[in-house]
């Protein structure tokens, strides 16, 4: 990461935080409490015109103050067009939003998340639901970026 995780620690301590988990199509929504303890899979949202409305509104119904958005860091360190439109979406939030807005590397978190719905007995024709899904794998990326910035004792 990009960060100093003294100074980042310090910046989400008592905050609640928002995943965003960023896709062409749908964009999974997840919060934490201020405590960082519990985990909450919001809701999937269709990426359309609508969607920075959408998130602003959430952002300020759930009294939001830092937001975490999923990015598909790469070995090579290529950008692709999904790293573009995900720049360019952080980009236009912050333009909107007088809160921090942090990319956190995304690697695996689709399938962490599959894993998870397994594990957790969901049936497998509730699994093939995109709508519910994708608010699962910004669960596990909001959990991924609470273990490393916080520690992994700390969950």
């Amino acid at each position: 990461m990009q960060f100093n995780i003294n100074e980042l620690k310090n910046s989400i301590k008592n905050k609640k935080i928002l995943a965003i988990d960023y896709g062409e199509k749908r964009v999974g929504l997840a919060s934490t409490d201020i405590f960082h303890i519990t985990f909450n899979p919001i809701t999937t949202l269709q990426n359309d015109e609508k969607l920075e409305s959408k998130i602003n509104q959430i952002i300020q119904k759930e009294n939001i103050q830092v937001v975490i958005m999923g990015f598909p860091y790469r070995n090579n360190s290529s950008e692709s067009i999904i790293h573009q439109k995900i720049n360019d979406f952080k980009e236009s939030l912050l333009t909107q939003l007088n809160i921090p807005i942090y990319l956190f590397d995304e690697s695996g978190s689709s399938k962490q998340a599959m894993q998870n719905l397994v594990n957790s007995g969901i049936s497998k024709k509730s699994r093939r639901n995109k709508q519910d899904f994708d608010k699962f794998a910004a669960v596990v990326i909001l959990q991924n970026f609470i273990n490393e910035i916080e520690g992994e004792n700390y969950v």
